[in-house]
């Protein structure tokens, strides 16, 4: 063996959420010039806090109490209560009766955006959030730095607390990063919680964009664990905080630290998972101990997300069938989700057999199964890697070329998949494949180099020697010593 791939990937990107804002956050609040109703406020605050605790039944007999003159309260309230419910299109319906009666609010928009968020139409959702931005930047023009081709935010100074309260950007930005992450455009929200965000210090960041500029920016292993550690010991916190820094002890290795997470926060534990993420966390957990266990819990866990993925697939075929844009939006975002949840299952596996150096074992599980694995770059690559252990070089290769498409940065590719792609070319006598694809490195690395004014990007210019060392031991393991 020349040098040993990395075992699959036990957790991909797709295990991690984005958080936005709870819908009860944003209550009504009545304009300064309108005439005090105490009465008003207390029913108000008592019906907030009974969703917020989540007495639903409690909040609609405080609602059906109110004495509200006009309506618009009673219509924002009850769409809080239906958002909560889960009835997203009552919500919506709700929101926009609001918004008929008080004219253009933000928070009543944004709202309106997030009910549409929660019933998959991205579209529509990301229509609403870039007109909220768009009519917060008219409004405070300062906010904005223009460039010959686009508009961020200005990151040079910091904002007031009004001018972002009185926008909802920072809300709308956060829900853009969320509906971008959900699509797949990881690097779009990144983007979005990078640039779009107004400045602040980071001792004023709110809970959501810390938690979201932690998961998805790349801020490095540390800083996102003290991010969210911070977060669980400073609540209120998103809900999605509990499993994002669990799956991320486990994806870096720290498999102590998630079972005493589990075991000191029993109650989050099942307030904020759900029961495949429980069954999969115990199942990740019991593999240090019993491989074999683990693998029939995970072998449980892929059938069930399979049976959903079958299902959805058949309710994709029938809202084609029925025309309706919105049914097919929904079903396909739900059938995407369903493939994403089985990918670090299916990872999860093989890196047992991988640690059992059977690699049969991998390429058949990554073979019958990957066609339905979300994060099909993970499942391929680690297919390539089971191949090339092998030594089924052709087959490897055929895993790792889609990677290395005209369009692709090349230093965003992991460097061993470049590695041993170039590998299995020299072994199966296509020496010059190989050269083309190491120049295309040599040559963004110093690209890259020029333009590289601080150590952030440092490790992006280690493709060409991680390529170097591979060839060189392959080499010197064939004889070629000399030149190896």
């Amino acid at each position: 063996r020349y040098v040993e791939p990395p075992p699959p990937s036990s957790l991909v990107y797709s295990s991690v959420f984005l958080a936005c804002h709870p819908i009860y956050l944003f209550l009504y609040t009545p304009s300064r010039d309108c005439s005090p109703d105490l009465d008003g406020h207390r029913i108000e605050i008592l019906r907030a806090a009974k969703v917020a605790a989540n007495d639903l039944i409690g909040a609609r007999k405080v609602l059906d109490s109110s004495r509200d003159r006009d309506g618009s309260k009673s219509l924002i309230s009850s769409a809080s209560i239906a958002f909560k419910e889960g009835a997203y299109d009552e919500a919506f319906s709700g929101y926009s009766a609001a918004l008929d009666k008080l004219g253009f609010r933000p928070d009543l928009a944004y709202n309106q955006a997030l009910c549409l968020y929660r019933m998959k139409q991205h579209d529509q959702a990301l229509e609403k959030i870039l007109g909220l931005i768009s009519r917060g930047l008219e409004k405070y023009p300062e906010l904005m730095e223009m460039t010959s081709d686009s508009f961020s935010m200005n990151q040079t100074q910091p904002y007031s607390t009004a001018q972002l309260r009185a926008t909802y950007l920072v809300e709308a930005c956060n829900l853009k990063a969320a509906i971008e992450f959900d699509v797949g455009n990881v690097a779009a929200a990144a983007a979005t919680l990078s640039q779009m965000l107004p400045y602040r210090s980071e001792q004023d960041l709110d809970a959501v964009t810390l938690h979201n500029q932690a998961v998805i920016v790349d801020v490095g292993e540390d800083a996102t664990f003290r991010k969210l550690q911070f977060l669980l010991s400073n609540p209120p916190f998103p809900p999605e905080t509990f499993a994002n820094i669990l799956l991320l002890y486990l994806r870096h290795g720290y498999e102590d630290l998630a079972s005493d997470l589990l075991a000191d926060d029993t109650q989050m534990t099942y307030d904020l998972l759900s029961q495949e993420l429980c069954q999969y966390v115990d199942a990740f957990l019991l593999a240090t101990t019993s491989p074999d266990d683990a693998l029939t819990a995970f072998d449980a866990l892929s059938r069930q997300i399979l049976q959903r993925i079958h299902k959805g697939v058949k309710v994709v075929s029938e809202a084609e069938a029925s025309g309706n844009a919105n049914a097919i939006t929904a079903a396909n975002a739900d059938l995407r989700h369903a493939m994403n949840e089985l990918a670090p299952v299916l990872l999860s596996m093989g890196k047992i057999h991988w640690e059992a150096s059977d690699y049969q074992a991998v390429e058949s599980l990554l073979r019958k199964s990957g066609e339905y694995c979300g994060d099909g770059n993970a499942c391929a690559i680690s297919l390539g890697h089971a191949y090339f252990m092998q030594n089924k070089f052709r087959e490897a290769a055929l895993c790792y070329e889609p990677l290395v498409s005209d369009d692709a940065a090349i230093l965003d590719i992991p460097p061993i998949v470049l590695a041993n792609l170039c590998a299995s070319y020299v072994l199966t006598d296509r020496n010059e494949t190989a050269e083309e694809i190491m120049a295309l490195v040599e040559k963004a690395e110093d690209a890259a180099a020029s333009s590289v004014n601080d150590d952030c990007n440092n490790g992006r210019l280690l493709h060409g020697a991680i390529i170097n060392l591979v060839i060189g031991t392959l080499y010197c393991q064939r004889g070629g010593v000399d030149f190896g």
